[in-house]
Order: structure tokens, then C-alpha cells, then sequence
């Protein structure tokens, strides 16, 4: 939910039910092979961020997160930097992050405290936000064998992320990449003020409060105690699981009669029930999302969204290389300056942001579509490598080029 002055994204997920929607988001196309790339990505660029060149070792786990950790390795040597991996386990075969693994051509340390020992920067891609026991043994031995500044991946090794407390020995982290909350960064890039994040459990609260951005706000749960007031503009979908109590939550913002843009999650608790979108104010599916919810676009993607947007009540975007933008009136508007790189995760996230960001600022909500639409496109760069978080950083300056088109600017 996004408050002119104080928005508030959509709530935070458990580990068991960010697991679950790692899982859905394999089903509406974003393979967990991809979210593993851009993840990777991520990782590597924070590291080139805050350090200069140096001898990096990463950490890998057997798991997913340890594939984060091979994608960010891989990256870090194409550009010049000495590291090396060490694996507690391999990764199971036939597993994104066996696929990760297999394309690393790099160094590989054992798993040993000498590993780390000579270290300047360590990669902890060991566990992450769903450990389930204590870290004991040969892998506390390593992680408190560490000298050298840690960036971790998700979560520090060793922290529980459904409580926030240590299980065993737990790796200190000077940063923490994490992923989530792209729609929540648009939405403060395209002007929506600060934030509040809503945590689902104490537990999840405390850990995003020794990570948050400055400007953000953490609220403790429930989600639902948010739901009224003026201002507030909600943006809900992106994280959000398909269970009873997300859907209860969908269902009770809709008739609070705030304005709201749904997405991702909040589509898919609508599959085959378009009509529980009434009360939405902008809805942003992609093909397959929309074909879950209204049925197959067709050929006529004009007529499909118009449709839809009659049915809802809501203006309706629909995503892709011709972004159809239809409202319930009828009007209409075809956006074309979408370079080919925003078909990769974590885009629609920052689309529903910049909606909500529009929203909250009074825009109408046809013209807030298509100016957000617009603006995402702009933000994207037309070239190779092009990711969710470089269309935040973007922005700004798309929105510099549309205060140059205004008459007299």
C-alpha cells in the first residue's frame, strides 16, 4: 500500500511461503534458472559496488542459494576479479543450480577454514533464509574461520529467517544482498515518499530492519490492521503467496475502496474469477497472467483488454513489446518504447511501483497507466545485461524527460 506521503508495499513472505512462490513463479514463466541469473547478478553488482578488485572467495551451498552464489562468481571473473569457490556440497543434478555450478571454469578451494583465510572479500551464498538447523561442524568452523568483510546472499549463513535468531554459528555480514522489493523501490524512484514495508512475523520484521533502506519504514504485522485512512494507494501482487489469508487480505483492500494496483500474486488468487478484481484500479498482467484470469488473449489484444477492463471496472495493462493500456470507458492507448530487455524478472515489479507511485501523487488511473507504462520503458536501456534493479535506477531520468516534453519546459 502506498500512503502519498508513507506508502506501503505489498507484505513480506515467510521462507516456507517465499518457497512457494519461488515455485508459482516457475509456472508463470520466470524459470527458477532466470531468478537464479538475476539474482546472481544482483550479487555481483553490489559487490563491485562497494569494493575495488580483490580476492574474492565465495561460499556455496548445495541449494538454490548456493547457485546464486556460482552466477555471481562466474560474473565477477568475467570482469577481471581473482575468485574462487568453495562448495560445501554440489549442487543435485538437474537443478538450476547444478546448471550454475557446471558453467563455473574458475578456481575451486576445499571446504576448510583455509579456504577464507586469505580472503579480502567472502561471498556467503551458504544457507539461506530457510535453514532449518543449527550450523555445527565443519561449516561453523569455516564461517567463523572469516576475516575478511562478508556480503551475504539473502540471508547471513546461520540466521533462521522466519525468527531472526542464530542457529549455531552465523557468519557477520557487513551487507546483505536481498530480493523482494523492487516495486517498492519504483515506487519511491518515481516520486511516492517514503515507505512502510509490512512484515508478516516478528521475526521477518526484525531481519528487514537490520537491512532496510533509508526512507523505510518497517511495520510490524498484521498487514490487514493498514487497510483505511486517506491517501493510501495499495500495490498488491508482487510477493504476495496463494493462500486463505493473502486472499482475505486481496478481498478486504478491494472493498475498503482504496485505489489499488494488482499484480503477480494478487492475479493469480483471480484465476478464472475475474470479477473479485472489482475494486482494483489497475491491473498489470502479462499474457499468461491474463489468460489465467479473463482467458487466452487472441489476436485482437485490444479487444481482450477492453473486455477485461469493462468487466473489472479497472484499467487494464497488458504487458508486453506493444503494451495495451484499455480503460473501462473505453479508451485506449498502445505504448511502444519498450526495449526487449524489460522480458526479464522483476520488471513487472517495478511497472506495478511506478503505477502506484502515479496513483498516489492524484494522477487519474488511465493516465497514470500510461504514463507509468511509458516511464518503465524509458528507464530501460536498450542494451545487453539489462535488469529489474537498473530500471529503478532509471527512473529518474526518464522522469527528467518527461518534465522536457511539457510545453515551456
Amino acid at each position: 500500500m502506498i500512503r502519498k506521503t508513507h506508502p506501503i508495499p505489498p507484505e513480506l513472505l515467510t521462507p516456507a511461503e517465499m518457497a512457494r512462490a519461488d515455485a508459482l513463479a516457475a509456472v508463470a514463466g520466470h524459470p527458477t534458472a532466470a531468478l537464479m541469473a538475476a539474482a546472481g547478478r544482483a550479487v555481483a553488482r553490489a559487490v563491485r559496488r562497494r569494493w575495488r578488485p580483490r580476492r574474492v572467495v565465495v561460499l556455496c551451498g548445495p541449494g538454490d542459494n548456493g547457485g546464486d552464489g556460482w552466477v555471481a562468481a562466474r560474473l565477477l571473473a568475467q570482469e577481471g576479479w581473482p575468485v574462487a569457490v568453495a562448495a560445501l556440497a554440489e549442487p543435485r543434478p538437474g537443478g538450476a543450480a547444478a546448471e550454475a555450478a557446471a558453467r563455473w571454469r574458475g578456481p575451486r578451494l576445499g571446504w576448510d577454514p583455509v579456504a577464507v583465510s586469505r580472503a579480502e572479500v567472502v561471498v556467503d551464498a551458504v544457507f539461506g533464509a530457510g535453514l532449518s538447523r543449527p550450523v555445527e561442524g565443519t561449516v561453523a568452523d569455516v564461517l567463523r574461520a572469516i576475516a575478511a568483510p562478508v556480503l551475504a546472499v539473502d540471508v547471513p549463513s546461520g540466521v533462521d529467517g522466519g525468527t531472526g535468531q542464530v542457529r549455531g554459528q552465523a557468519a557477520r555480514a557487513v551487507a546483505t544482498v536481498t530480493f523482494a522489493r523492487l516495486e517498492a523501490a519504483a515506487a519511491r524512484r518515481a516520486g511516492a515518499g517514503m515507505l512502510t514495508v509490512a512484515a508478516t512475523s516478528p521475526g521477518a520484521a526484525f531481519i528487514l530492519r537490520g537491512v532496510a533502506m533509508p526512507g523505510d519504514i518497517i511495520a510490524d504485522p498484521p498487514p490487514d490492521a493498514l487497510i483505511g485512512g486517506k491517501g493510501r494507494v495499495w500495490v498488491l501482487g508482487p510477493g504476495l503467496p496463494p493462500d486463505e489469508r493473502a486472499g482475505a487480505l486481496l478481498d478486504k483492500v478491494l472493498a475498503a475502496g482504496q485505489p489499488v494496483v494488482a499484480d503477480a500474486g494478487a492475479l493469480t488468487l483471480c484465476a478464472g474469477n475475474p470479477e473479485r478484481l472489482r475494486g482494483a484500479t489497475i491491473v498489470t498482467p502479462h499474457a499468461g497472467e491474463f489468460a489465467r484470469v479473463f482467458g487466452a488473449v487472441g489476436e485482437d489484444r485490444l479487444a481482450s483488454a477492453r473486455a477485461a477492463a469493462a468487466r473489472t471496472g479497472a484499467v487494464v495493462v497488458l504487458k508486453g513489446s506493444d503494451t495495451v493500456v484499455a480503460a473501462p470507458d473505453g479508451r485506449v492507448a498502445i505504448n511502444d518504447n519498450a526495449p526487449p530487455g524489460l522480458a526479464t524478472a522483476g520488471t513487472g515489479d517495478v511497472l506495478s511501483g511506478i503505477c502506484g507511485a502515479f496513483l498516489a501523487q492524484g494522477m487519474p488511473p488511465f493516465e497514470a497507466a500510461a504514463a507509468a507504462v511509458w516511464v518503465h520503458g524509458a528507464a530501460a536501456s536498450p542494451g545487453r545485461g539489462l535488469i529489474a534493479e537498473d530500471v529503478v535506477a532509471g527512473i529518474p531520468a526518464a522522469l527528467a524527460r518527461t518534465e522536457e516534453a511539457r510545453p515551456g519546459g
